[in-house]
């Protein structure tokens, strides 16, 4: 974004420039020195992006294959770990769950979650509600029945 930024600075800078009345040398000298300015900054974002992305090369998953599965298959081991905090456990699914959409059924007694996957995968899950508070402190009343 920071380049893209640049990049529009450099076109508003030139545009600015080309735009000025060539009599009035004090206006274009400013406004071509912005220009330069502009171009220098996008030339610098430029050479920090290429060094970025030669540096942090993307690995290919397909070579790595085994690895992963193995990884998958130790997960379980890896959850209930103790040395796994829960701020751990919540990164883990935040990379696993794309988003989550809950449904509050019409009873307010279950909510439907529908949970995406990052793979594209769907699954559906009724979860019971908890009862309110104020359900759970309620006393039936006893009809009197003397007669």
């Amino acid at each position: 974004m920071k380049l893209q930024r640049a990049q529009y600075d450099a076109d508003l800078a030139q545009r600015r420039y080309e735009e000025v009345d060539p009599s009035n040398r004090l206006v274009a000298a400013t406004l071509e020195k912005r220009w330069n300015e502009s171009l220098t900054a996008l030339d610098e974002l430029q050479k920090q992006y290429e060094s970025h992305t030669a540096s942090n090369h993307l690995i290919n998953l397909s070579s790595r294959k085994n690895e992963l599965l193995k990884l998958a298959e130790d997960f379980p081991r890896l959850w209930h770990a103790e040395s796994t905090s829960a701020k751990d456990r919540k990164r883990i699914v935040r990379l696993l769950i794309k988003d989550i959409t809950v449904k509050i059924s019409d009873n307010r007694k279950n909510a439907v979650l529908y949970i995406r996957w990052q793979g594209g995968a769907t699954e559906e899950m009724i979860i019971a509600l908890p009862p309110k508070s104020a359900d759970k402190w309620r006393y039936r009343c006893q009809k009197n029945t003397r007669s």
